[in-house]
């Protein structure tokens, strides 16, 4: 149990194995808005492919991006039906499927700048530019639960079109390769942000939730104390107040009956008192 007097952050929250759960759930359930992109923009690199050509060479690309989509919807569902303790005990393999299917469609996407890059052609250049563009940074926010699969899907994105410019051979094309790499790093600069600010977020849930619960165990003390008091305090106020009573009675006509009845009336303020504590 995570201590009170300051939140968990950074290392010390991925130290807790229920943040690692949260992240890697959290990961498979936001990844239907990658999913979904991805559909958007084979289709439109379909397009443009065949903007460019009449030949119907990319098929076999376009069933391989349809394979990897199908196939990590698939995880996704069968992930999203895990209970907690399930995925506690298969998450090292739901790991490796994860970085595994963002390493996949990292290569995927770097096939798709190969198919459509043209060093002669500006035009090509700044769509190939703007596809990765969108493929990387717009998997920050999905992918940030695990920055392994961040960097499984943007290292062969930027790197391919670095390379592919850089393989004009010219200034103006180092300078691209340059400004690629820059751009890959300033990326996972704020994919990792981002993750640090997930990780303090679950960490600080969870330990309000281990503060709540300390407190209802405290409460639910405190209640057990108090019925006790109760009982052991107005027992004996009770058969004193009994006592009382019956001595007042057996004591009738005499001058000790106005001490009894005076007792009794002290046992009846006492037992007010005990009220109103317990009150309290």
């Amino acid at each position: 149990m995570c201590g009170m007097g300051r939140p968990m952050t950074g290392h010390s929250a991925l130290d807790d194995p229920r943040t690692r759960l949260a992240l890697l759930r959290q990961f498979y359930r936001d990844s239907h808005y990658s999913l979904f992109a991805a559909v958007l923009l084979v289709a439109w690199h379909v397009a443009y492919l065949r903007s460019t050509s009449t030949d119907t060479w990319w098929l076999p690309w376009v069933a391989y991006c349809a394979a990897l989509i199908t196939l990590r919807a698939a995880w996704r569902r069968a992930i999203l039906r895990c209970d907690d303790a399930e995925l506690a005990a298969t998450s090292p393999r739901w790991t490796r499927r994860a970085v595994t299917g963002a390493a996949a469609t990292g290569l995927m996407w770097a096939a798709g700048l190969l198919m459509a890059f043209d060093a002669r052609d500006s035009v090509s250049q700044m769509y190939c530019a703007t596809l990765a563009c969108l493929t990387c940074v717009g998997s920050i926010n999905v992918m940030a639960p695990l920055p392994r699969a961040f960097h499984a899907l943007v290292l062969p994105v930027a790197l391919t079109l670095a390379a592919l410019f850089a393989a004009a051979g010219n200034l103006a094309g180092y300078g691209q390769a340059l400004l690629v790499l820059i751009a890959a790093m300033m990326a996972t600069g704020l994919m990792r942000h981002h993750a640090r600010l997930l990780n303090e977020s679950l960490g600080l849930r969870h330990e309000r939730e281990a503060t709540l619960a300390q407190l209802e165990q405290a409460v639910a003390a405190r209640t057990r104390f108090l019925a006790a008091a109760s009982h052991d305090l107005r027992q004996p106020l009770h058969a004193l107040g009994l006592l009382a009573a019956e001595a007042r009675a057996e004591l009738a006509g005499r001058s000790a009956a106005r001490t009894a009845e005076r007792i009794e009336e002290m046992v009846q303020a006492l037992d007010a008192l005990v009220d109103a504590l317990m009150d309290i």
